[in-house]
């Protein structure tokens, strides 16, 4: 049995709450090559350098996302989930789930 597939039109910008304090965007790309799971974390505490820090930790020790900041107090996870003549639901929401276990653990293991 072949699963449905999911178009990739549905995906400009999609919100799912994953947690009371969590929320992550789904988006495209230009070309729609890939669905990017996005997740921004507000981090007031920490000065800049600190934050950037923090940044070099997790993308050194945590394969399959990346972190990023700007000038602000936030810092931005993201995954690419490459999309190759469609995806399944089911194949979009193992992703979501593993991406949000990996926020979940750098933010517990570089935020205390």
């Amino acid at each position: 049995m072949q699963a449905d597939l999911v178009s990739k039109d549905i995906f400009s910008v999609q919100l799912i709450r994953t947690t009371e304090k969590t929320t992550i965007a789904l988006t495209t790309d230009i070309g729609q090559r890939h669905i990017d799971f996005i997740d921004i974390f507000n981090d007031e505490q920490s000065q800049h350098s600190e934050r950037l820090e923090k940044i070099n930790l997790i993308n050194k020790e945590v394969v399959g996302m990346r972190a990023s900041t700007d000038n602000n107090s936030s810092i931005t996870f993201q995954y690419h989930l490459w999309l190759e003549e469609g995806i399944a639901i089911k194949n979009i929401v193992f992703p979501l789930r593993g991406f949000q276990m990996m926020v979940d653990a750098a933010l517990d293991r570089f935020n205390s």
